[in-house]
């Protein structure tokens, strides 16, 4: 039986899509455990377990380094997503080449996640017209709501907007991406804020 609290840092598209189901699951196998959730930057994920200021970290790209280690977690598929409004919600599926030139919504081009996105489309030879940039999948969502556009972004990030029909994921058996997810945690040290019935910490 564990008691005491843990705490986790995790990207925001992760946090909001599956912490909620996981927090409620682990709570039930362990109610004197508190769960506490700390939200940032791919990078700050990484500062905060390093430093200790949690104890796991959810990352997209996870890799080890000399304080941290890692779990792969899951590949998690990227989709293209479109507003309801936007020509393609009609399309049943588009290709690859219809992309070429296209207005897109995408992710600052300093994050890897981009980087990935565009060496897809480069080895594709397909060349998008970025016409707006943001550094989280939540701002990117609402960007393609508002200005009925179009944008490859992780698939549980939009199940919200799919389901309400907001926005629309459109079939392109060409798209083949995934990212990879990852818990990431300290080489060194316990978990000191857990504690075992009869005494000691994990």
């Amino acid at each position: 039986q564990l008691s005491g609290k843990v705490s986790i840092g995790t990207i925001v598209p992760v946090g909001l899509s599956y912490m909620p189901d996981a927090t409620e699951a682990f709570g039930r196998l362990h109610p004197e455990v508190g769960v506490r959730t700390e939200f940032g930057s791919n990078d700050r994920v990484f500062q905060m377990t390093s430093e200790g200021e949690v104890d796991f970290g959810l990352v997209s790209f996870p890799h080890s380094n000399k304080d941290i280690q890692f779990v792969l977690w899951q590949q998690e598929p990227m989709r293209l997503v479109c507003s309801s409004e936007h020509p393609f919600a009609m399309k049943n599926e588009v290709s690859l080449l219809q992309l070429s030139g296209i207005k897109m919504i995408s992710f600052d081009r300093g994050l890897q996640l981009r980087q990935e996105i565009d060496r897809c489309l480069t080895k594709a030879g397909i060349e998008v017209n970025t016409c707006m940039e943001f550094d989280n999948a939540d701002s990117m969502i609402r960007a393609i709501q508002a200005s009925r556009g179009v944008g490859i972004v992780p698939e549980a990030a939009v199940r919200r907007e799919t389901a309400n029909g907001s926005l629309r994921v459109v079939a392109c058996r060409e798209l083949r991406m995934t990212r990879p997810l990852g818990i990431i945690f300290r080489r060194s040290g316990r978990l000191r804020g857990l504690r075992v019935t009869g005494g000691g910490h994990v």
